[in-house]
């Protein structure tokens, strides 16, 4: 990934596709690159990259049953300690949070937004990253254009290619 590159793909971001390959290569390439990560995922990300490019990456599970390191999507709260924790301790580190759609089904828009505003603070200062996978499809076309007011979203499905 040039410096360039880089730089555009720091902060928060949503990437708006239907699968979420881009979004993963961009968490992979950043922490091939040296960055710590962390992963709070809805799905098994073997489906999506392998078990090696995994390894020493934090990872949580959204779920709705109580299990190791799982997390429930109505949590909010939880999920704001685990990101703001890490990017506290991982200055330059990458998020990938995966499973956005499902936090919408289970937490009022704005409550979501305020804990990504904090995020996104965060990651701003520690110079880290925090990649959203997006499905617009999945979503009322409201609450989209709402979170592409709020925040960067990045079309890769369409026309932005990294």
């Amino acid at each position: 990934m040039s410096t360039e590159e880089d730089d555009r793909h720091k902060g928060m971001f949503f990437v708006d596709e239907r699968r979420p390959e881009q979004s993963f290569s961009l968490f992979i390439d950043r922490k091939k690159a040296g960055a710590k990560g962390l992963c709070i995922a809805r799905r098994q990300l073997e489906n999506v990259t392998s078990e090696e490019e995994l390894r020493d990456v934090e990872c949580y599970w959204l779920l709705l049953r109580d299990a190791d390191n799982a997390i429930r999507p109505s949590d909010l709260e939880k999920i704001d300690d685990v990101i703001c924790s890490f990017l506290e301790k991982n200055r330059g580190g990458v998020v990938l949070l995966d499973g956005f759609e499902m936090l919408m089904l289970f937490n009022d828009y704005s409550k979501i937004s305020e804990m990504l505003t904090k995020a996104k603070s965060l990651a701003d200062l520690s110079d880290a990253a925090i990649i959203i996978p997006i499905d617009s499809r999945a979503l009322y076309r409201e609450d989209f254009e709402r979170i592409s007011k709020d925040f960067k979203v990045l079309d890769l499905d369409r026309a932005e290619k990294l």
